[in-house]
């Protein structure tokens, strides 16, 4: 049943209003709001992929201008933290501070950003309201395409809402993340986080100067210890290095299967199952992409990831408790009651 009624007399009530708002049948506004839903989750969790890719074209560009001024103004802010935060915890018996500044830094940044996460959450959680509306439409005009996609702009319009609006509130954070993870990655080849936090043996490695990136620790170097293959560092300290990453992919995946929705494929055509099945695909390789990434860059990074993870996790279930307790109301014209009426 559908949770809010909506009625649509015939595509006489749509066609008017759209052509004069020069809506065509590509709008974007006419993407499902599943389709929708795996590209906002897709941006807002992978947020490090992204930010990964880009300071790697970063690290071969020359830091000039403004860019390099908002990074200097995030490492130095990261520097600040740590200032503030060292004696108080030296003062209680933690002597390496460098791993909880990193931490209370990224979350300082994060609670920040609750307002626009909370805002992504709920939009995404309003388009999931739609979507009966949308199952409605693409059985009434199955063979109609443009109709289809004309209906379904026209509902977006009335219920005020924007299928994209999340993508973008994703992509307005992307620079802050990558000012975090840019900071990170400066402090590491200053030096000044050679330090140890819980069973990571230096913040600063395993990665080595003078770039601080790539696998060259665990791929070279290997040798034979009592007829026992063994990494250049030692499978000890080698462990410690990978468990971080490993964590990060469990995390991810937790997080993941978690936030995206089921996806109903009933009723849907043979060209709309093959994009869900990629979609489902990225989505189930995601983690591991990052527990990649994760390998080739400083230890420190990995507190930076877990943190900024763990605060979209726990935002986005807050969220979408609060909308499960209180379904999202939409106040639409009467013209929409007849949405379910084949005669209409």
């Amino acid at each position: 049943a559908v949770p809010t009624r909506l009625s649509l007399v015939g595509p006489e009530h749509l066609a008017d209003p759209l052509a004069a708002a020069g809506l065509a049948s590509s709008d974007p506004a006419a993407l499902s709001a599943a389709a929708s839903d795996h590209l906002q989750h897709l941006l807002s969790s992978t947020s490090t992929l992204l930010a990964d890719a880009a300071a790697a074209a970063d690290d071969a560009a020359k830091d000039e201008g403004w860019w390099n001024s908002y990074l200097e103004f995030m490492k130095g802010a990261l520097i600040k933290v740590h200032d503030v935060v060292d004696e108080p915890l030296k003062s209680v018996g933690i002597e390496k501070t460098w791993g909880p500044s990193i931490f209370l830094f990224t979350a300082g940044v994060r609670s920040l950003l609750i307002p626009l996460s909370v805002q992504q959450s709920k939009s995404s959680e309003y388009m999931k309201a739609l979507k009966p509306y949308q199952d409605q439409i693409k059985k009434k005009f199955k063979d109609n395409q443009d109709m289809m996609n004309k209906a379904t702009s026209k509902l977006f319009e009335d219920a005020n809402q924007n299928p994209l609006a999340g993508c973008g509130l994703s992509l307005v954070q992307l620079p802050i993340f990558l000012g975090l993870y840019r900071a990170v990655t400066r402090l590491a080849k200053d030096g000044a986080i050679d330090e140890p936090f819980l069973w990571i043996p230096t913040l600063q490695g395993p990665v080595s100067p003078p770039n601080y990136r790539g696998l060259e620790w665990l791929t070279e170097g290997w040798t034979t210890i009592d007829s026992i293959p063994t990494p250049s560092m030692g499978w000890d300290t080698t462990l410690r290095f990978l468990a971080m990453p490993l964590i990060l992919v469990l995390g991810q995946k937790l997080t993941m299967t978690a936030l995206t929705p089921p996806v109903d494929t009933e009723g849907m055509s043979d060209e709309e199952k093959e994009q869900n099945d990629r979609s489902q695909l990225i989505l189930k390789f995601l983690p591991l992409l990052i527990g990649f990434f994760s390998l080739q860059v400083p230890a420190g990074l990995t507190i930076y990831w877990f943190t900024s993870n763990f605060f979209t996790l726990s935002q986005s279930l807050v969220v979408k408790q609060y909308y499960k307790a209180n379904p999202p109301e939409f106040e639409l014209p009467d013209y929409w009651d007849a949405l379910d009426d084949p005669d209409a």
